[in-house]
């Protein structure tokens, strides 16, 4: 099975510049021996595998990654804060910032990696990932994702048996020929999900969504209008931008 995603990474979908920028904003509040230590823990998904890996004792590792939590002011615990940390921290890597000019801090809770790209492109590379997925399968997947990869969490969100939902994330694997145990597939999967449920007919794009205010006109002060695709455009406002749904609170992204 391919280690990551089936097909189209979204960071080869995302401008260099937007993707540095994004990636230099929500990293900036932690330093470099806090992003090493979020870095090995989401890679490895595990505080002995990273402790075992960075040469440190768990309990200092526990203890860094509680530093971290406060200086980025989120919950370490949710899934879409795990998922846009470890694809920021893959992307500093990659992509090394040569901003000079400081970014304003980005909300890991809310902030939206997905709409850095416009809204057609991100409904397609989002539709695209998770095609060969019926309901029953993208459902159980999201629950399992949400919950970090626990079958029994899964399970009693879902009201079915562990070995149900063992089943389907097995045949889910099998349908996307991913390796589910990969971070990188994971982050992808969990993005495109959520990205595929608040752009599906008659939902509330969040308040982070081209043409409702985007975190990138705080972050570089643009004043360039936002792509929103079929021609269309927005002009930038400050701030998170419209009301806060309960699509917003999903943390897309």
């Amino acid at each position: 099975m391919a280690a990551g995603p089936r097909q189209l990474p979204l960071r080869s979908l995302i401008p260099r510049d937007r993707l540095v920028a994004w990636t230099s904003a929500l990293l900036s509040p932690l330093d470099a021996e806090q992003r090493r230590t979020l870095d090995a823990w989401l890679s490895h998904g595990s505080v002995a595998l990273a402790a075992r890996e960075l040469g440190r004792p768990p309990a200092t590792l526990r203890r860094h990654l509680r530093r971290a939590a406060t200086a980025l002011d989120a919950d370490l615990d949710q899934a879409c804060v795990r998922v846009r940390l470890y694809l920021a921290l893959r992307s500093e890597i990659e992509l090394p910032s040569t901003a000079n000019e400081p970014v304003e801090r980005v909300d890991p809770a809310t902030d939206c990696l997905v709409w850095l790209v416009d809204l057609p492109t991100a409904r397609h590379w989002a539709a695209d990932l998770v095609q060969p997925l019926n309901a029953t399968l993208r459902h159980t997947l999201m629950e399992w994702l949400e919950h970090h990869g626990h079958i029994q969490q899964a399970a009693d969100e879902l009201g079915v048996h562990r070995s149900t939902v063992s089943r389907r994330i097995g045949h889910a694997a099998d349908a996307l020929q991913a390796d589910l145990d990969h971070p990188g597939t994971r982050a992808h999967l969990y993005l495109a999900l959520l990205t595929v449920h608040v752009t599906s007919p008659g939902a509330t794009l969040p308040a982070g969504a081209p043409g409702r205010g985007d975190w990138l006109t705080r972050a570089t002060k643009a004043s360039r209008p936002i792509e929103m695709g079929d021609g269309q455009t927005a002009a930038p406002r400050r701030g998170a931008g419209g009301d806060v749904t309960d699509d917003h609170v999903l943390g897309i992204g």
